[in-house]
């Protein structure tokens, strides 16, 4: 067995075990710089966009409803021109489709020796004093959609430290034993879904009761760094108390013969923009929405 497969194996092993594992290095070399420049180039049409709504003086729905954008924008809560996060890069960058993006679906198809399709890409902006994500599975805001399982690439443009809000994963999630807890049996294993707040501030968090039983660790990353996490490892991150924005995309796949979902998770997305589904346990004044 070569080393390759060996790290391949371990990888898996871990991903499956614990949730998530670091890839180091994934994208490298002029590939990291045209990222770089790739990301201020959409991080200025998201600003662009979120002023345009401002102008308007109309809703997100309103706006990508009338005005036939793709992209999307959205606000950090309490700045309408401090960009939270931008979605649809695959549909809006051909750096992303053709080469980013199939890199590190490559990178989990080998480890997992399966195929996927994507789902859904974002990038936060985690900027300095805002960006915290409360304790939170991404199960739960794309169950609708079809597929039970889903892993998420995240690639990181900025060094994450725990100083800047770097990613918190319970390491113990698989182990509690709760009657609140559902299990749900997935292609790669068995998963528990935890209950969470329903509207109000916190809605989308896991109940508070759970998340203090659960222990966290942080992961640290360098620019060119992927982690893979599945759909229900809880996470969690703190707010960039640094004084530079940290920049992170999010690759999220489904299995592929569950079926290709991406344009239809979008066009729901941008029909009802508000439903606070599209943004569970996020820093955006959507996410507190009742339903």
């Amino acid at each position: 067995m070569s080393t390759d497969e060996r790290s391949s194996m371990n990888e898996a092993d871990q991903l499956l075990s614990a949730g998530y594992c670091h890839l180091p290095g994934a994208i490298q070399g002029s590939d990291l710089a045209q990222l770089d420049a790739e990301t201020n180039a959409l991080a200025q049409r998201a600003t662009n966009i979120l002023r345009s709504i401002r102008d308007q003086a109309c809703s997100y729905a309103e706006y990508y409803q009338r005005s036939g954008e793709r992209f999307i924008a959205v606000a950090e809560s309490g700045n309408p021109l401090q960009t939270c996060r931008y979605e649809y890069i695959k549909g809006s960058s051909a750096l992303f489709r053709d080469s980013i993006i199939p890199t590190c679906q490559a990178r989990l198809e080998a480890i997992t020796h399966r195929r996927f399709s994507l789902l859904k890409d974002k990038c936060n902006m985690k900027s300095p004093g805002g960006g915290a994500f409360t304790a939170h599975q991404d199960i739960l805001a794309y169950v609708d959609f079809g597929p039970t399982l889903h892993v998420t690439a995240a690639l990181f443009v900025d060094p994450a430290t725990p100083e800047n809000g770097a990613l918190q994963f319970s390491s113990n999630y698989l182990e509690l034993h709760s009657p609140l807890l559902q299990w749900r049996d997935t292609e790669l294993g068995r998963f528990p879904i935890f209950p969470i707040y329903q509207g109000g501030a916190s809605n989308g968090r896991i109940l508070a009761e759970l998340e203090e039983q659960l222990t966290w660790k942080t992961v640290c990353a360098e620019p060119g760094d992927v982690l893979l996490f599945n759909s229900y490892v809880p996470h969690r991150s703190d707010t960039n108390r640094s004084k530079r924005t940290r920049r992170a995309f999010f690759f999220t796949f489904n299995l592929a013969p569950a079926g290709d979902h991406y344009e239809e998770y979008y066009r729901s997305k941008r029909a009802d923009f508000g439903n606070p589904r599209f943004h569970i346990a996020t820093p955006t004044s959507h996410s507190t929405a009742a339903r």
